[in-house]
């Protein structure tokens, strides 16, 4: 799944709780529900091409652009900011090139991605995941706007 539906969708799970602490651990865990449900990723097999830079691109210019909205026009707490983080996470220590290798050649490592990768649900095709993440920010937004 991309960037963008794990860190709203965690950001709003993290908001409901109302802590802190509680919010990190419910957006680690909300990513691998997340990741088991139908989506579309690109991994391109762990390499920056073309086509996963674009991705990257495209998922970060949405993250951003709909943070900035939820954090200007709904104030959210701080307890939406570690769901937020805590959903980002695990792609963050699993996927990043720069380090990936590193982290999976430990033992934490090794399990941590072979349990990531069994629970992908990303062969779906672009269309369909494209749109399910959609629905999940779209949910996620007027879920966090009712808390409001």
């Amino acid at each position: 799944m991309l960037l963008t539906p794990h860190t709203i969708f965690a950001g709003t799970v993290g908001e409901i709780s109302g802590n802190p602490l509680v919010a990190l651990t419910l957006g680690i865990l909300s990513h691998f529900l997340l990741d088991a449900l139908p989506h579309y990723d690109t991994t391109d097999g762990g390499k920056f091409t073309p086509r996963q830079i674009g991705v990257i691109v495209i998922d970060f210019i949405c993250l951003v652009t709909i943070m900035l909205i939820v954090w200007m026009g709904l104030n959210p707490g701080t307890a939406f900011w570690f769901g937020a983080l805590g959903g980002t996470i695990p792609d963050l220590l699993d996927n990043v090139p720069f380090w990936n290798k590193k982290f999976r050649s430990t033992i934490i490592g090794k399990a941590f991605h072979a349990f990531h990768d069994r629970i992908q649900k990303d062969e779906v095709g672009v269309w369909i995941g494209l749109l399910s993440q959609l629905i999940i920010i779209c949910l996620s937004i007027i879920i966090l706007m009712s808390t409001r």
